[in-house]
């Protein structure tokens, strides 16, 4: 089959992305659209009779992919990352999927010896990712420097008592400092449509 755009509903298309396509290569299905400044691809390994089951699987993982990127994305407004940064200097209380999240980002900088931490995200402050060689000087960087240290939040994990008491999890960024979703946003789409893909199969298997 040539390309062919996959419908999906504009409230499900946040960030309006151009439609995505499917196509029939070969022995499988080739599923292509735009998400987090990337070209991404799947690959559905079904029949060619199974061509609605494998529309259902491509538009579940545009669909969600589109959701967690708008949702994380700081080039975005109106959104959970927004949101995050509105109630900085201020403990606030965050949702499951955030809190998974920052507790896998609090793992990440503790096996790395802080390598990897995303309150490095105020250096796009000085860095423009504009195609060009300029860098930004010492003097730049310096000064952002005080608001980058995951040991300089704090971060409350969700607590489930012995009563059946739950206390969400809670967060508190500092003043000035910057989360940058950018190193978990792709690798966590990526799961999450894997196992929504698996869950889907399973069902119609059981059906």
């Amino acid at each position: 089959m040539d390309k062919q755009p996959l419908w999906i509903a504009a409230a499900d298309n946040p960030s309006g992305h151009p439609a995505a396509q499917l196509s029939r290569a070969a022995d499988y299905f080739l599923l292509q659209f735009e998400a987090m400044a990337s070209g991404c691809e799947l690959l559905i390994d079904l029949p060619a009779s199974e061509q609605t089951l494998v529309e259902s699987l491509a538009r579940q993982a545009v669909v969600e992919t589109w959701r967690i990127e708008h949702k994380y994305s700081r080039y975005r407004t109106a959104n959970g990352f927004e949101q995050l940064h509105q109630q900085r200097g201020q403990w606030q209380t965050l949702d499951d999927e955030t809190a998974r999240l920052i507790a896998f980002a609090d793992q990440a900088w503790h096996i790395s010896d802080g390598l990897f931490d995303i309150t490095s995200g105020v250096l796009r402050q000085a860095w423009r990712f504009d195609g060009s060689d300029r860098l930004p000087s010492h003097e730049q960087i310096d000064a952002l420097l005080p608001l980058i240290g995951w040991q300089k939040l704090q971060w409350q994990p969700r607590q489930d008592s012995a009563d059946g008491r739950v206390e969400a999890a809670r967060l508190y960024l500092p003043l000035g400092m910057e989360l940058d979703f950018g190193g978990l946003g792709k690798e966590y789409a990526v799961d999450r449509v894997l196992g929504l893909s698996l869950a889907l199969l399973q069902q119609q298997q059981t059906e």
